[in-house]
Order: C-alpha cells, then structure tokens, then sequence
C-alpha cells in the first residue's frame, strides 16, 4: 500500500500492516524487531494510524475584527 499522505512516513509497529495488537502490546507477525528505525517487512497501513488530535480554536471577538 503506498503512501497516501505524507511521503516520508517513519517506520513504526504501530501502523504496520505486519503487525498485532494484543493486550496493549505489539507484536511482528514477522518475528521482528525494528532497529535503527528501520524494517524491510515495514508495510505502511493507513487505517491503523490514529490521527493526531486537533488543536483548539481560538476565540474571537467581534473587536479582534474591527478596523481603525
């Protein structure tokens, strides 16, 4: 799957698509471990990326727009 948002996505067990998720923990169906951030079995799988949070709006007021 190649990626669709960003072009350099580091290489993380959390969002790979050879990877588990069991009682909080990950685990390599490959029997890997990423070294030196890096894993030739890395397969970037968008739907196990949970997006960062959104940053909160400021508040305006209607001064804040007011020309003088």
């Amino acid at each position: 799957m190649s990626n669709l948002f960003y072009k350099d996505i580091s290489p993380d067990c959390l969002y790979c698509n050879n990877s588990v998720k069991k009682n909080n923990l990950v685990k390599c169906t490959k029997d890997k471990i990423l070294s030196n951030g890096k894993c030739r079995f890395f397969i970037y799988n968008p739907y196990k990326r949970v997006p960062r949070r959104t940053p909160k709006m400021m508040s305006f007021s209607s001064q804040d727009f007011d020309i003088e």
